[in-house]
């Protein structure tokens, strides 16, 4: 690969702290009615297949899409919610649309003997006929492209990484995150109370919200703000063959884990502990993804566009944010360009497992 000299291009971490709210997310099903002064239209915040993604399966069954609040079932349905395979050629069968309130999460569900055609540029579309309960439509149609490869996807998907780790001690007991990684794109809709909990000890279930972040393929369960864990206790996370891909492939046999939890809480902020390229650095190839390494384990769902950003200038760069391990990688849609500044900022509201804040530093 050609190596660019880059004049300045500068990835500088920056810590902006202000006056904020983070607003909390999920909690049983349970949800709100809106003020009558809510005028803000729905956002898409995530979708599955992600934007863009190459080699799509042919065999594909569920096409996913999730909203920055509750919407209206009623308003989601074939006519607002379609898939096109080119463009202009609607996919055909008994396609269905469903719901899901607790994560405002919306699906398209395919019929079970019919494939994507492949090696096709594949477009999914939400039109603003899609509402939240306030009435308020999408700004403008969500629309997003993937393409589908030659082949079905006939391989079981496998957890790849879990927070805590397997036989973790000394877990802080205000712990509120567990995250399992999948080695790839999953059915939302499968990922739920049941295939995926929380015992502590074995055989006394832990409440908690499940939800899933798209960008990372990763299921996580959220206990309650008010919650803890009991002290010097040995955790079972489990999850069952339920869960499976966006094929229909299940996991090849229950996934098991288990930690120890310790007497304490953990009220340390999590510090960023490095980050590619270096602060100041240049000659910075134009095809770099920017990382930044974290002290600490984090929550998934917290690393988003929103909070690890890229600018050149005071335009935001297009990208995708994935985090695993300790690590979140922000990947620009397209080629940095050369000669160019660029500031890249870890913002308020990242959190660690426990909810606390990044350090300002």
């Amino acid at each position: 690969m050609k190596r660019i000299k880059v004049l300045k291009t500068c990835l500088y971490l920056c810590f902006i702290w202000s006056a904020f709210l983070i607003a909390g997310c999920g909690g049983g099903g349970h949800w709100t009615p809106p003020s009558i002064s809510d005028t803000a239209a729905p956002t898409v915040t995530s979708v599955v297949p992600l934007n863009n993604a190459p080699a799509v399966a042919i065999n594909t069954k569920i096409i996913t899409a999730i909203f920055s609040e509750t919407m209206d079932p009623a308003t989601l349905m074939t006519s607002s919610f379609y898939l096109e395979c080119p463009a202009g050629t609607p996919a055909t069968g008994p396609v269905a649309v469903s719901y899901i309130a607790a994560g405002s999460v919306a699906t398209l569900t395919l019929p079970p003997a019919t494939d994507l055609p492949s090696n096709t540029t594949c477009t999914a579309t939400i039109t603003a006929a899609a509402k939240d309960l306030a009435g308020n439509p999408l700004a403008v149609n969500k629309v997003w492209t993937f393409n589908t490869g030659a082949a079905a996807d006939n391989t079981a998907p496998t957890v790849t990484a879990v927070v805590p780790l397997n036989n973790a001690p000394d877990v802080a007991i205000n712990t509120k995150i567990i995250s399992a990684a999948f080695s790839e794109a999953m059915d939302i809709t499968t990922l739920n109370n049941s295939s995926f909990t929380l015992a502590c000890p074995t055989g006394t279930p832990v409440n908690g919200v499940v939800s899933y972040v798209t960008a990372s393929n990763v299921a996580k369960i959220t206990i309650p703000a008010a919650a803890t864990l009991p002290s010097n206790t040995i955790c079972t996370v489990t999850i069952t063959t339920a869960a499976k891909d966006l094929a229909g492939n299940a996991l090849a046999s229950i996934y098991q884990w288990t930690f120890t939890t310790s007497a304490a809480v953990d009220n340390t902020a999590p510090r960023v502990t490095a980050v590619i390229p270096l602060d100041h650095a240049t000659g910075v190839l134009t095809t770099t993804a920017i990382t930044a390494v974290f002290s600490e384990a984090m929550d998934p769902d917290s690393i988003n566009t929103t909070t690890f950003t890229v600018k050149k200038g005071s335009t935001a760069v297009s990208g995708a944010v994935t985090y695993s391990g300790l690590t979140a990688v922000f990947t620009p849609d397209s080629r940095l360009d050369d000669m160019t500044l660029y500031t890249a900022t870890i913002a308020a509201g990242v959190m660690d497992i426990a909810g606390n804040a990044l350090a300002n530093e």
